[in-house]
């Protein structure tokens, strides 16, 4: 939920600065320091996946943001390139990152991974394919990710069966929104 309203709503409203990205990363990280109480936040270019783990390649890669709370651990990749949407080649690569990182510590399975792209602009359709096929969050305006369509889900059912009356469209909707 973190990484959905930054990018749709926090970074509309904060000032840009020089760097390629805009500020993009330090914004998010800043915000996830402030607004994630008991989550451990990685510092700026992280480099051990937020834990001090080396790769089974031998090869450390920049991961732009880990977050970790027990049992959950987010592993980010933020982008913001403007005529650039995430394309394929980008979702394989941070896929890779994290892959190495596993083949050498695959104890990491034993908490929730929570891979998630996040980006200020729309995913090209080859990134959204990829993201889906390698169970990688994608975030951008107007993308929520699968676990807050499966929240709002539930939540929805919950009124429902509370009584809540729904129009036969709004109830044929949900029906066609949801699997049990």
């Amino acid at each position: 939920m973190r990484c959905y309203r930054f990018v749709t709503i926090e970074w509309q409203h904060l000032a840009r600065d020089e760097s390629p990205d805009q500020g993009f990363e330090a914004k998010f990280r800043e915000s996830c320091v402030g607004k994630l109480s008991g989550w451990t936040v990685s510092q700026p270019r992280e480099m051990n996946l937020g834990s001090g783990l080396m790769t089974a390649s031998g090869v450390l890669h920049e991961i732009d943001v880990v977050t970790h709370l027990e049992p959950t651990l987010g592993i980010l990749e933020l982008k913001n390139r403007a005529g650039w949407p995430p394309e394929k080649n980008d979702i394989i690569v941070f896929f890779a990152k994290i892959l190495d990182y596993l083949c050498l510590t695959p104890g990491l399975l034993r908490a929730y991974l929570a891979p998630t792209f996040l980006s200020t602009y729309p995913f090209d359709m080859s990134g959204l394919a990829a993201c889906m096929g390698l169970g990688i969050h994608p975030v951008a305006p107007q993308l929520r990710p699968l676990p807050i369509l499966l929240h709002n889900a539930k939540c929805m059912l919950r009124e429902m069966e509370a009584g809540i009356p729904l129009s036969s469209s709004d109830g044929d909707a949900f029906e066609d929104f949801h699997s049990r």
